[in-house]
């Protein structure tokens, strides 16, 4: 949304706005920190860019299509390995 968009709204829808906002972006830190903590204890790990991508696919409901086996070791994530049939 841009700033004359945001201006024109009425303080109430604003505000709603910034609130899911506020709450997809908690929901989001979560599973960061669900999918990490779930990778320590298995004893490995991926890189922070990696778990940003796995939990937004998670949060969503998407599949990870990549050449990247990292995703393997996720299984809250559905992975699709580029060239694979679907």
């Amino acid at each position: 949304m841009n700033a004359i968009t945001v201006r024109n709204l009425p303080p109430d829808v604003v505000k709603a706005v910034k609130e899911k906002a506020r709450r997809e972006k908690l929901s989001l830190n979560r599973a960061i920190v669900a999918i990490h903590d779930y990778l320590r204890r298995q004893g490995t790990s991926v890189s922070p860019n990696d778990l940003w991508i796995a939990a937004s696919a998670g949060q969503h409901g998407l599949t990870i299509v990549t050449l990247n086996g990292d995703f393997d070791r996720i299984p809250q994530v559905l992975v699709r390995k580029l060239g694979s049939p679907p």
